[in-house]
């Protein structure tokens, strides 16, 4: 039986041999061979976690629109860092904060995502976990020999019996004209100390009527002797000498940047003969000598590093970073200013340290001011504990 059609009726055909589309209208027929248009790839992609403890994996799906034929991703901080696999699976050994990337191509386009900040591996004890609620705070610490400017404040987690304790010496700021005031950095003790850190809270001397260079000078000789203090009454505060990390904000941060990557053999003749003018790198002068100013990583909070040979100082023998600094700082820069000398902020001095085969980690705070790596410590602190964690262990 036959079924009549009318002039409004349409059949389509698909011609499969030749791989061509006919439409065929009573009265017309119309036949072309030209391909259908490509649609351009849009990535993207899921994930079954974003938050695992260390040693888990997780399973990445691609979700990009536009029927993709290739794929490259990138894992930081994973195993395997890279993968060419349309949905791989990927595991993290390393407590951190890690970022993935995804490229994806068909046959006419390409597109690529970012997701910065998107998978969280934690860890479980010490260091880890904020495992102290309370804690002890002793002032007025003399630990030079200036007994009104060389003051300390000594953070403990409370109910603490181990002996071997790390420590983190911050510096305040005050651009070394004014004592610091070191509640600004409070906060950040205290976060510190509930991980099982000992802080302390150091004050550098004040030095009117002399320029700059006199002042950072100064500064970091009373970094030196803050540490030296630390080594020589480690037994009493429950430290262990190995473990000592240095750090500070604002002008605290330039003395603790100089303090860790600012050698003799980095300085002119006149700078040297300037320094040892003062009193010598090391000040000896101020007290707790005979005890090593080393440490094993230094804290930057929103920190620079004057102009010394383009941070050509900064080599393999020198220690690792972990700084924090505000994108809109308008005191100190987060990259570099100035010409002749140039100042250079914390992303060149985090790039220089990577370039050497040194950890360095750089945590942004978006249009975050001067004040911000101070205020914001909740924000980073695990982060901050990760990369102490891992040279701890």
């Amino acid at each position: 039986m036959k079924t009549k059609m009318n002039n409004h009726s349409i059949i389509k055909f698909k011609y499969s041999f030749l791989s061509i589309a006919c439409l065929v209208v009573l009265g017309l027929t119309g036949c072309s061979d030209d391909p259908e248009p490509a649609v351009d790839v849009i990535a993207d992609f899921t994930t079954n976690s974003t938050s695992i403890l260390e040693g888990g994996n997780i399973a990445f799906s691609d979700q990009s629109i536009g029927d993709p034929t290739s794929w490259n991703w990138n894992f930081e901080g994973g195993t395997p860092a890279t993968s060419l696999e349309e949905n791989p699976v990927v595991v993290y050994s390393k407590p951190g904060v890690y970022s993935v990337s995804l490229v994806v191509t068909n046959e006419s386009s390409e597109n690529s995502i970012t997701k910065n900040r998107l998978i969280h591996v934690t860890c479980e004890g010490i260091y880890c976990e904020p495992l102290f609620t309370s804690y002890d705070k002793t002032e007025d610490i003399i630990y030079g020999n200036d007994s009104d400017q060389h003051k300390m404040i000594i953070y403990q987690p409370q109910n603490d019996t181990r002996m071997d304790r790390p420590v983190v010496l911050l510096t305040g700021g005050g651009g070394f004209e004014f004592a610091s005031d070191l509640s600004l950095l409070e906060p950040l003790a205290i976060n510190l100390v509930k991980h099982g850190v000992v802080v302390a809270l150091a004050r550098y001397r004040i030095v009117p009527n002399e320029d700059g260079s006199t002042r950072l000078i100064v500064a970091q000789q009373d970094s030196r002797t803050a540490v030296r203090y630390l080594r020589k009454e480690a037994s009493s505060w429950g430290l262990d000498p190995g473990l000592i990390f240095n750090g500070g904000y604002g002008a605290g941060a330039f003395s603790a940047l100089f303090h860790a990557y600012v050698d003799e053999s980095d300085l002119s003749t006149n700078e040297v003969n300037f320094i040892n003018s003062l009193g010598g790198m090391e000040g000896l002068d101020q007290g707790n000598s005979g005890h090593s100013s080393e440490v094993l990583a230094v804290i930057s909070l929103a920190g620079a590093i004057p102009d010394y040979n383009n941070l050509n100082l900064i080599t393999s023998n020198d220690v690792s970073i972990f700084a924090i600094h505000g994108t809109a700082d308008a005191e100190v820069p987060y990259e570099s200013s100035g010409n002749n000398p140039v100042t250079f902020g914390s992303k060149p001095i985090v790039e220089k340290v990577r370039s050497v085969g040194l950890a360095g980690y750089l945590f942004t705070i978006e249009n975050g001011d001067h004040t911000a790596p101070r205020q914001y410590s909740d924000e980073y602190i695990l982060e901050l504990m990760y990369f102490l964690r891992e040279i701890l262990e």
